[in-house]
């Protein structure tokens, strides 16, 4: 269900991971600096005239600094403000955060359920998400996270302790943290 809601939300990843799961959580930044962007991420990002992008890795914890999920974000600072760019440089705020404060959106999202161990937390992995960051609808960075599955476990926990929601049957939680569709309230 968790790669259902990251895959259909156009929302930063780390307000869908808070809202899930009642709990702010917070970026420790492990490594960053700047490098030449990819062939692939050029084309994710339309950015063939641009070869430099910057780059933060990343571990998204709780206050009681459980592991929430690893990152990955390379963004392009020549289509972001340069308040937007020390901010994410300094670290000190989700890149979701910081981004969504411009009205960033998720786009071209991918999410799928992941078996085996994370790379950078060595903990067993529960779901793999990568997406485009638009602003304006302009692509200015790609985002990827790796959710630990002891957070998901937690999160598949307090889902099954709320109480039903009332309404219409089938419209439980993935529908109340997905995307508006146009025409759909």
């Amino acid at each position: 269900m968790l790669a259902s809601v990251l895959r259909d939300s156009d929302r930063p990843a780390v307000s869908i991971l808070e809202d899930l799961s009642g709990r702010e959580l917070r970026i420790e930044v492990l490594d960053h600096g700047h490098r030449l962007l990819s062939y692939a991420e050029r084309l994710r990002l339309h950015a063939a005239g641009l070869s430099l992008g910057w780059w933060r890795t990343g571990l998204l914890r709780t206050a009681d600094g459980a592991v929430a999920a690893s990152t990955l974000l390379v963004w392009l600072p020549a289509r972001l403000p340069c308040e937007a760019c020390r901010a994410l440089d300094a670290g000190a705020e989700p890149a979701g955060v910081i981004l969504g404060r411009l009205g960033a959106r998720r786009e071209d999202r991918q999410a799928a359920a992941a078996a085996g161990l994370d790379e950078v937390t060595g903990q067993d992995a529960a779901v793999r998400s990568a997406a485009v960051l638009t602003v304006n609808r302009r692509p200015v960075a790609i985002a990827e996270e790796c959710v630990t599955r002891r957070f998901a476990e937690g999160l598949a926990v307090m889902a099954a302790r709320r109480p039903p929601r009332r309404g219409r049957p089938g419209r439980g939680l993935a529908r109340t943290w997905t995307a508006r569709r146009p025409g759909r309230p």
